[in-house]
């Protein structure tokens, strides 16, 4: 008779999960001793959750919560752990302290031999509790020394980018909360100085709005609203915080860039919008969006129609101001590669390529059908992007796309699962995609994938192709022990995927399809299951003695299974002797099954398949005659 197994659709994955960084350097014993990964070599790359250099990256180790332990050497998942480019199973924890700032379009920003970086305070609030509402910025050297503090802000969702200056110096440039205005600090002389500020003191101008750029030469741009009349010191005094001054109906729209300085050492932002400056018409500025190179401002009159236009502002040169005529195309649900190379989405399923300055009738043309959620980036004729899965998925936009088969112009999966996608976008470097896995067995730590993968494919019956995904998504990083602990227990949770019908899934219908070891068949989940569990070693008590014991149930319902297949295709004429040993064994297992009492026996007894039962009923008929 064959034999066959129903193929487990369990992710071998978890496997590396667990194995992954059991010997590698960080956790609680960490120490500086512990980084041997220091020699960098130049950056590359900064910003987002990785950080480039040219021997290393550095990354954030998955999603820390803000309210762990943040003292110097205790934090793991959310710390900064560096890896070798050459060998990724190379890595160390760098900097014990947690990345959980939540502006995500700053980040990880090394220079100079030193990681600058945001993080809780750990300092005590009046009452005694820990501050890790409020933020510190720091730096530590890539040895894993000198640790240094700057200063502190009050919230961990400032808004904030770490910057380096034509005079090579650092600087971090923030919005102070507390003070309602931008500032510069200089890391080099532990001073901060005011770019604008929210204010009604002896200045003719107010902050108004700000946004961080994405690229050029200028960090941040912002508003200033004009006050009408000049600032009346006596009637502060007499008034105090009931004192207001009118302002005007126009506004002024500003840049900065580091270096922005007057000669008296004042910070100033170089001019890009001044309301009043066209004539007898007034105008009024606010920003629309920021994308990498560009800034989009509304400009609207103070004409009784209020006429709007949008203007995109290019951060590397202020003076080029382009208007925009497909004003709805600019946001975040568009991808603007350049102001006439802009993909857009349409009724979810429906990818086009269109422009912001041309006529979006003549201009626009589909380029493909996918599950679009939100857009990341194109790379090799290929657009990447969340589908409606939260998966990363990618589809096929190249010019020779209409000569392509359906198979070829399907959406194909990146990510082996969902991804975090309110944390850091997804980044490539060395032609690998990292992301953050926020699945239950991703447990919110670090995978990446090869962007030249294998594409394999899963079929129907009918031998059509229902998914396309790319091969190949592995675990970088440290995993803590109780992730780990998480996992496995997981993995035994999902043993119920081995059952049908309440028996172990045994096919016996194709000899050459079914998985021998020794001439025994093999369920592989449960035997992954069991070596992902004693991988745990030391740390095996994390895991419940429910799930132990659910573990153990399914590995005896899997060897009665074995035992019982051993009766399977004997000739009793031509082998009764190993067919009388077969039954034995069996008979007495059942026995053993009854007396123990450990498991009940008609559960046990339906978790074996109805054909390998068939069979140890022909051998009782058999030997009872």
């Amino acid at each position: 008779m064959k034999k066959t197994f129903i193929k487990l659709l369990i992710s071998a994955l978890s496997l590396v999960f667990v194995f992954t960084g059991l010997f590698a350097c960080g956790g609680s014993s960490w120490s500086p001793k512990n980084v041997t990964l220091t020699n960098p070599g130049a950056v590359k790359e900064n910003g987002g959750f990785i950080a480039e250099t040219e021997n290393y990256l550095y990354f954030i180790n998955g999603i820390g919560t803000s309210t762990d332990d943040n003292a110097l050497g205790a934090p793991v998942k959310g710390s900064l752990v560096v890896a070798d480019k050459n060998d990724l199973t190379k890595t160390c924890v760098v900097v014990p302290k947690l990345f959980v700032a939540t502006d995500y379009n700053a980040g990880v920003f090394i220079d100079g031999g030193y990681i600058y970086y945001g993080t809780p305070s750990t300092d005590r609030k009046p009452d005694g509790s820990i501050a890790n509402d409020e933020m510190a910025f720091a730096r530590t050297g890539v040895d894993g020394k000198n640790t240094e503090t700057f200063f502190t802000v009050p919230a961990l969702s400032t808004e904030y980018r770490i910057v380096k200056g034509a005079d090579e110096k650092v600087y971090i440039i923030y919005y102070d909360t507390e003070d309602t205005a931008l500032k510069v600090y200089n890391t080099s002389t532990k001073t901060a100085s005011v770019i604008a500020k929210t204010t009604d003191e002896a200045v003719k101008e107010s902050l108004g709005s700000y946004k961080f750029t994405v690229g050029g030469d200028y960090s941040v741009m912002y508003t200033v609203s004009v006050y009408g009349e000049e600032f009346d010191a006596d009637l502060k005094k007499e008034l105090g915080d009931g004192y207001s001054r009118s302002t005007e109906s126009y506004n002024k729209v500003y840049a900065y860039k580091l270096g922005d300085e007057t000669k008296e050492g004042e910070v100033k932002g170089t001019l890009v919008f001044d309301g009043k400056a066209n004539g007898g018409i007034e105008y009024n500025y606010a920003f629309t969006h920021v994308t990498k190179g560009y800034a989009f401002v509304t400009e609207t009159d103070g004409t009784a129609n209020a006429n709007s236009k949008t203007i995109a502002v290019k951060t590397t040169d202020l003076a080029s101001k382009t208007e925009i005529k497909n004003t709805s195309l600019v946001a975040d649900t568009s991808l603007i590669n350049d102001l006439n190379e802009v993909y857009a989405i349409e009724n979810s399923n429906r990818l086009v390529k269109t422009t912001l300055t041309g006529s979006v009738a003549d201009e626009k043309q589909g380029v493909a059908i996918g599950s679009f959620s939100k857009l990341l980036f194109v790379d090799a004729d290929y657009m990447y992007y969340i589908n409606s899965n939260n998966e990363i998925a990618r589809v096929y936009i190249g010019s020779d796309r209409a000569q392509k088969t359906e198979e070829e112009k399907m959406e194909q999966r990146v990510s082996e699962s969902t991804v975090a996608t309110s944390w850091y976008a997804p980044e490539v470097v060395g032609g690998k995609l990292f992301y953050v896995d926020n699945s239950a067995d991703g447990c919110s730590y670090v995978k990446y994938v090869s962007l030249d993968a294998q594409i394999k494919d899963e079929k129907d019956d009918a031998d059509k192709v229902t998914l396309r995904y790319l091969d190949g998504n592995t675990f970088v990083g440290i995993m803590t022990a109780n992730d780990k602990a998480s996992i496995v227990t997981n993995e035994i949770n999902a043993l119920s995927s081995v059952l049908e019908n309440g028996a172990i899934k045994f096919d016996l219908n194709d000899d050459e399809t079914i998985k021998l070891v020794d001439g025994k068949p093999v369920v592989q989940a449960i035997v992954d299951a069991r070596a992902s569990y004693d991988a745990l070693a030391g740390d095996k008590k994390l895991v419940s003695e429910e799930t132990v014991a659910l573990l153990e149930k399914y590995e005896y319902a899997y060897n009665l299974n074995v035992i019982f297949y051993a009766l399977d295709g004997f000739d009793t004429a031509t082998d009764k002797d190993g067919f009388r040993t077969a039954y034995d064994t069996a008979k007495a297992e059942l026995q053993k099954l009854k007396d123990s009492k450990v498991y009940d026996y008609a559960e046990m007894r339906g978790m074996i398949q109805n054909n390998l039962n068939f069979f140890y009923q022909e051998a009782d008929e058999h030997f009872s005659k």
